[in-house]
């Protein structure tokens, strides 16, 4: 861009480029102030919508993780087993856990009773001949 055609050109050495007395259009004057300043005054109009929506602090609710527990820890869970028939029965919602995980090695004919678990582990159950289900 050619800078003696710009208007900053034009106005040297004129001390307030056009904007009358001195200090004019310098600072906030011309604009109503900085910022917010005069969002209740002056500039309410500009402000009230946004003003209006805000209805306080919303504060998100804390997310809930799941309790896990793997194949391989059963064993420490061995005095809530039930034993109906031949099958041991193992209830993890009734004990608090949410989901089965597949680390581990699987217990033989057992039934699990758990909301919610991993497709590695439900492999891992069928294979050894156990099941699982939901409460």
């Amino acid at each position: 861009m050619p800078t003696d055609l710009r208007k900053t050109r034009k106005y040297r050495g004129s001390r307030t480029h056009g904007w009358g007395q001195v200090g004019q259009h310098r600072d906030s004057g011309m604009k109503g102030g900085h910022g917010k300043a005069g969002r209740w005054d002056h500039k309410f109009l500009m402000f009230y919508g946004k003003i209006k929506a805000k209805k306080g602090f919303v504060k998100k609710p804390p997310r809930k993780e799941a309790k896990t527990i793997n194949l391989g820890e059963l064993i420490k869970l061995s005095r809530y087993f039930k034993q109906e028939d031949h099958n041991i029965i193992i209830n993890l919602a009734s004990l608090g856990y949410d989901k089965l995980l597949a680390k581990g090695v699987a217990p033989q004919n057992v039934q699990i009773i758990v909301p919610s678990w991993s497709k590695k582990a439900e492999e891992k159950l069928i294979k050894v001949g156990s099941v699982i289900k939901k409460p």
